[in-house]
């Protein structure tokens, strides 16, 4: 799991895990999409943004591997300036 900072709110974004979908199921969510916040990784170099990318892509693809009838992800892509 990523790193948080010990904000409540970010930990609970950050644990794709059963306490998560246990949030979701307390208020009627049954499939959630995961995606990256702005900013993107549109402003970083070509030799930056593809390996970041590709880290930044693997928690929410593992996330849907495991439960994909809870959640979709959309892709982070590293378009370079």
């Amino acid at each position: 799991m990523p790193r948080s900072t010990g904000n409540d709110k970010e930990k609970m974004l950050l644990d794709l895990a059963e306490a998560h979908i246990a949030a979701m199921d307390e208020v009627g969510i049954n499939i959630q999409v995961l995606s990256l916040t702005t900013p993107g990784l549109q402003t970083l170099a070509p030799g930056e943004a593809v390996p970041l990318s590709r880290a930044v892509n693997d928690l929410p693809a593992a996330t849907v591997r495991h439960r994909p009838d809870r959640f979709q992800a959309f892709a982070t892509l590293p378009f370079g300036t």
